[in-house]
């Protein structure tokens, strides 16, 4: 009996010993799988940390190179602001020069060519090189004095006026004959009978020459004429700058002179 029950109690301690053991290896089972799923952990963690670490470098050498680039920008407009100032500086002097000739110009004008819009001639130089509306300038001066012969031959001479004007002659001689002269044109002798027949005929002539510059200047010079003849062809001139006018675009202009004594055909 008692060796029977000393058996049975070495069994049960082996069934405990054996029931330990296996809780034993299922702990070391889930410490293992705790330890490993810890190491993962770690890994995503530090990961992430490079990653994090890769892009704050990114956003940092982003934000240097936004720096530099603003100041870069920054100087860059401040030099075009300085040379847009000395532009402007520039181009108000030019203006301010621009305008002072062109007055200059006008009131040349107005001396040498009586009865003509000063500010039509002298607009018609604002295009034109600063040294070529000086040089104008001096010519209309030299004419200033002159007798009308000697101003139409002057003008003749000024090449800056040719080339942006187309210059006519009208004169009357005193037979009542008249002679056209025009760019383009080969010279025309007549007698107008009255201001349309003569009108008529200079607008033949306006006709041949084709499109003209966008000022005309017709300048008007008589001999020892009957005043009669005198006022007729001056009439027939009005009507030939209403026609012309009527035929050119709006910003083109006809400007006539006042008749202006030669003895002798200029």
């Amino acid at each position: 009996m008692i060796r029977a029950a000393q058996l049975q109690r070495r069994r049960r301690r082996r069934r405990v010993v054996v029931q330990l053991a296996a809780l034993v290896d299922l702990l070391f089972v889930v410490m293992f799988l705790q330890f490993t799923e810890l190491q993962r952990a770690a890994g995503r963690v530090n990961a992430e940390r490079k990653q994090a670490d890769v892009l704050k470098e990114g956003v940092l050498a982003d934000q240097s190179r936004l720096r530099r680039e603003r100041d870069d920008l920054a100087l860059k407009l401040e030099d075009m602001q300085g040379r847009l100032a000395e532009a402007e500086r520039g181009r108000a002097e030019i203006q301010a020069r621009t305008q002072a000739d062109l007055s200059a110009v006008a009131d040349a004008a107005r001396a040498v060519l009586v009865g003509v819009d000063p500010k039509a001639v002298a607009e018609q130089l604002r295009g034109a090189p600063e040294e070529k509306r000086r040089a104008l300038v001096e010519q209309l001066k030299t004419a200033q004095g002159k007798n009308t012969t000697q101003v139409i031959q002057l003008l003749r001479k000024s090449d800056e006026l040719q080339k942006r004007c187309d210059v006519w002659e009208v004169h009357l001689f005193a037979d009542g004959q008249v002679r056209v002269r025009g760019p383009g044109v080969a010279e025309r002798r007549f007698s107008p009978r009255n201001a349309d027949d003569f009108s008529n005929r200079f607008m033949e002539a306006a006709t041949e020459a084709g499109s003209p510059k966008d000022l005309v200047l017709i300048l008007f010079t008589h001999g020892n004429a009957e005043l009669g003849t005198l006022e007729f062809v001056r009439r027939g001139l009005e009507q030939v700058r209403t026609v012309w006018r009527g035929q050119l675009p709006a910003h083109k202009s006809v400007q006539i002179t006042a008749p202006a004594y030669s003895e002798d055909a200029p």
